[in-house]
C-alpha cells in the first residue's frame, strides 16, 4: 500500500482555502447511504458473530368461510411462518502515512492536526461512499460495467458512472465469478465527464457484462463475495448470483416463497421510454402484493434513479407544460428548476412521492422504495470509526508496520436488511436517452 509521503502532506496542507475540491477529487455523494441507513438496527451477537433474524409470517391463521344455521364450525388454518437470516460482513478501511511526514507535521502543533484530521476526512468519505455504492449493486461489489468487450487500458465501454478512484487495485472478473482477465491492476487516472478510467495493465477476453470489483473481494476461487447485499439484489424476483448467495438465506426459487420476492417490471432487456404509467404501475403493483395502501404515508415511498432518468422525467411535461409539483415552475428563460436537495432529492415529485437521483445508480433502473423496510444493521457501530476508538485504551492510535510507516484502521460490520422485498419495485429497461 502506498503510503502518503511527506511531499503529500505538504500539498495537502498548501491549500487551505479549497480543500475539499482539490484533495477528495471525487464526488463526496453517498445517496444510497443516506436514504437508507437513517433506521439503523444493532445486531445480536449469535455464535460469535453478528447476525440478524427476522420472522415473516408466510400464511395466516384463518379460516373464514359461511356455514349453515347451527352447522359445525371447520378447522383452522395454522399459521405459518419463515425465518430470514442476515449475517454481518465486516469491512476495513486503512490509510498509511510515513515516519517522515508525521516528524515534520509534529513540528507545528497545527499542521499535525490538520494532517491527521486531512487523512481521517477522506478515509471517512472513502469508507461511506463505498458502502454506498454496495448498497445500489447486488452484493458482487462491481465498481464497473463493461458495456461491450474493452481489452485497452482505457475503459470507456461502460453502462454507467464507474464507482472507482485513482489509486484503487482491482481486478477484472468475467460472468462466472470465477475468471480474472487482469489481476490487480491499479487505476492511474479518471475521468468521470466522459466517463472512463485508465489501468496499469489492459484486461484480456473480455465481454459485455463483465465488471471491475475490487481485487481478490469477488472471486470464487479464493471466498465468497466480500460485499454488502444492494437493491439490485434485494429488489428482485430472482436469487442473487451463487457467490453472493440467497438473500436472508430464503431461496426464491423454492415454491412457497414468492413472499420474499420483491416485483420486476420489465420489458425483455430492451429499453423503453420512461412514463407516467410507468411509474404509477410501481406504486399499483406494490399496492398489489401487500404493500401499505400509498395514502397511508406518502413520505416513506420514494423513487431512486440516475440524473439521465430525472431528465426524461422531466421531459414528460415539455409537451404540455405543466407546473412542477415541487418546489418551482419551469421557467422560460432557464428550464425547470431541478436542483437537488439533502440526500439526492430532486426539486421535482411524483403523485406526491419524491425523486431521489444518485449518480451512481444502475443504468437504466427505477427503484420504487418503501423506505421503512429498509434497515442498516450494524454490530456495535452504526458508523465505521478507527479501531482506537471502538476499542479505546486497547489499541494504538496509529500501528506500526513492517516499514518506516504509521497505519490506522476503521472498522465497520453491518449489512442492509430488508424484511418485505415485497413492498419494493424494479423498473428495468428505462431508456436514458
Amino acid at each position: 500500500m502506498a503510503a502518503t509521503t511527506v511531499t503529500n502532506v505538504l500539498e495537502g496542507l498548501r491549500y487551505t482555502e479549497s480543500p475539499v475540491q482539490l484533495m477528495r477529487a471525487f464526488n463526496e455523494e453517498s445517496v444510497a447511504w443516506d436514504l437508507l441507513g437513517n433506521s439503523g438496527k444493532s445486531f445480536t451477537r449469535l455464535g460469535g458473530r453478528g447476525m440478524n433474524l427476522e420472522s415473516i409470517v408466510t400464511q395466516f391463521p384463518e379460516r373464514v368461510q359461511g356455514i349453515t344455521e347451527g352447522g359445525s364450525i371447520p378447522a383452522a388454518i395454522a399459521m405459518d411462518t419463515a425465518e430470514a437470516v442476515f449475517s454481518a460482513h465486516p469491512v476495513v478501511g486503512v490509510w498509511e502515512t510515513t515516519w517522515s511526514a508525521i516528524m515534520r507535521a509534529q513540528r507545528s502543533k497545527d499542521a499535525f492536526q490538520r494532517t491527521i484530521a486531512m487523512h481521517q476526512e477522506m478515509i471517512r468519505i472513502a469508507f461511506v461512499q463505498d458502502m454506498s455504492f454496495e448498497l445500489l449493486d447486488n452484493g458482487l461489489g462491481r465498481r464497473a460495467i463493461l458495456s461491450a468487450a474493452t481489452n485497452s487500458t482505457t475503459q470507456d465501454a461502460l453502462t454507467a458512472l464507474p464507482r472507482v478512484r485513482q489509486g484503487m487495485v482491482l481486478d477484472c472478473m468475467d460472468t462466472d465469478w470465477d475468471t480474472k482477465h487482469a489481476d490487480s491492476v491499479s487505476v492511474s487516472a479518471v475521468d468521470l465527464s466522459v466517463p472512463q478510467f485508465t489501468v496499469s495493465g489492459a484486461p484480456s477476453g473480455t465481454a459485455a457484462g463483465d465488471a471491475w470489483v475490487t481485487e481478490d473481494t469477488t472471486d470464487d476461487s479464493l471466498n465468497d463475495a466480500l460485499h454488502l447485499n444492494g437493491l439490485l439484489g434485494i429488489v428482485s424476483n430472482a436469487n442473487p448470483p451463487s457467490i453472493v448467495g440467497n438473500y436472508g438465506g430464503i431461496n426464491r426459487s423454492t415454491a412457497g416463497n414468492e413472499f420474499f420476492e420483491a416485483p420486476v417490471l420489465a420489458n425483455s432487456g430492451t429499453n423503453r421510454a420512461m412514463t407516467s404509467d410507468l411509474l404509477l404501475q410501481a406504486l399499483h403493483t406494490r399496492r398489489d402484493v401487500g404493500g401499505d395502501a400509498t395514502d397511508k404515508g406518502q413520505s416513506k415511498i420514494a423513487y431512486l434513479m440516475r440524473p439521465a432518468l430525472e431528465r426524461r422525467y422531466i421531459e414528460l411535461f415539455d409537451a404540455v407544460r405543466i407546473v412542477d409539483t415541487g418546489k418551482g415552475a419551469f421557467d422560460g428563460d432557464v428550464g425547470p428548476k431541478a436542483g437537488t436537495t439533502a440526500k439526492g432529492r430532486s426539486n421535482f415529485t411524483f403523485a406526491g412521492m419524491p425523486i431521489h437521483t444518485d449518480v451512481f445508480a444502475p443504468a437504466n433502473t427505477v427503484f420504487c422504495l418503501d423506505l421503512p423496510t429498509f434497515q442498516i444493521g450494524y454490530v456495535d457501530s452504526k458508523v465505521p470509526r478507527a479501531i482506537d476508538e471502538i476499542f479505546a485504551g486497547q489499541v494504538p492510535s496509529l500501528r506500526q508496520t513492517s516499514n518506516a510507516t504509521f497505519e490506522k484502521v476503521w472498522y465497520w460490520e453491518g449489512e442492509l436488511v430488508c424484511y418485505e422485498p415485497r413492498r419494493n419495485v424494479r423498473i428495468d429497461d428505462v431508456a436514458e436517452s
